[in-house]
């Protein structure tokens, strides 16, 4: 079955060209850094993004118990999108995403808290304790917040950021 999911996840070229996108529409805090530095500020973010250095990859093992599906869905209800998804061939392989790095501290923390287990670099190593000591036992969620969408607006986001 791996090997079957191996091979198509080759041919998912919509799945890389949303991920490539929403590094600058996502990954780049756009509005902080007009804010800080204006049009300079701008030029700085657009290639940290091109470099990759606003998103965090968070690889967790094929059998770690939830589908990549399922982390995205739980991911995206505590407001952190997800996206640049895909696979690491091997048995069992890991299923790899990309998040925000303003809020990697925060997904990964959440998935050791939800007891699943990252795969190779932790952003923050003392987000594992959260597995031992919560065993699974999610935070309190917040009130008066929509989820994150799966889509934006790119006009919305570009617009918002001038305002």
């Amino acid at each position: 079955m791996s090997t079957l999911t191996d091979i198509v996840a080759l041919f998912d070229w919509p799945d890389r060209l949303e991920g490539i996108i929403s590094r600058f529409v996502t990954g780049a805090d756009w509005k902080r850094a007009y804010r800080r530095d204006g049009l300079l500020g701008l030029a700085s973010e657009g290639l940290s993004a091109a470099a990759g250095e606003c998103h965090w990859t968070i690889r967790i093992p094929r059998d770690a118990g939830m589908s990549g599906g399922e982390i995205e869905q739980m991911l995206r209800s505590w407001y952190i999108p997800v996206f640049g998804r895909w696979f690491e061939m091997g048995d069992p392989g890991n299923i790899c995403f990309s998040v925000p790095m303003r809020q990697a501290n925060w997904a990964e923390y959440l998935l050791c808290r939800r007891g699943i287990p990252i795969a190779g670099q932790m952003f923050n190593a003392h987000n594992a304790r959260a597995t031992e000591k919560y065993q699974g036992v999610m935070p309190t969620r917040w009130k008066g917040k929509r989820p994150v969408s799966s889509r934006r607006d790119w006009l919305d986001e570009i617009l918002e950021m001038f305002t």
